[in-house]
């Protein structure tokens, strides 16, 4: 509907600054959303395994300074520690995961990074995807990590069998990992 004090125009200067705003408030909520990231890339090789969510890899067509036997965190999970184990059981927990990512990372012919950005360890930190495989939501599906959110997890309290025989006493259903 048309003003009646502007009738060739078919928003009022009023209408403009509001719509203006709206569109302002829409754009920085999106980018406040999600910490900048610097796009997606396919690794060719695993150089290493470091621990359950952290690996090193070479990355064609990157210089060598940040493309070759780079270390790549998974994004969005947390996984147990191996080297700063608070338990036994922690650690048995840690070499489980380690080995488990092991295996999704060499099952098929692409990892995908996605959402690349950098930590405060220089580590490349990325949604990964073996072919279409989420990696991260797989190792919470299968009990060997939690969510982010979840970093203060109690793993000495989380035995082996837990995570081998007992679907339902999973830390975290891997549905809490956001799919990309």
């Amino acid at each position: 509907m048309r003003h009646p004090a502007y009738p060739f125009i078919l928003f009022t200067p009023l209408h403009l600054c509001v719509l203006f705003l709206i569109l302002n408030i829409i754009t920085v909520a999106a980018y406040a959303k999600d910490k900048p990231h610097y796009g997606n890339t396919v690794a060719i090789a695993v150089k290493r395994i470091v621990d359950g969510d952290t690996f090193r890899v070479n990355i064609p067509n990157y210089p060598a300074i940040i493309g070759y036997d780079i270390p790549v965190r998974i994004d969005g999970i947390d996984a147990p520690e191996i080297r700063r184990a608070k338990c036994p059981q922690e650690k048995e927990l840690g070499i489980k995961a380690m080995d488990k990512l092991a295996e999704l990372l060499s099952k098929g012919r692409h990892i995908w990074l996605v959402h690349m950005r950098r930590d405060s360890f220089f580590r490349i930190r990325a949604t990964v995807f073996m072919d279409t495989t989420n990696v991260g939501a797989e190792l919470i599906k299968k009990g060997l990590a939690v969510p982010e959110s979840k970093k203060d997890f109690d793993w000495c309290s989380y035995t082996l069998e837990d995570s081998e025989n007992n679907q339902s006493s999973r830390p975290i259903h891997h549905d809490d990992v956001m799919r990309i």
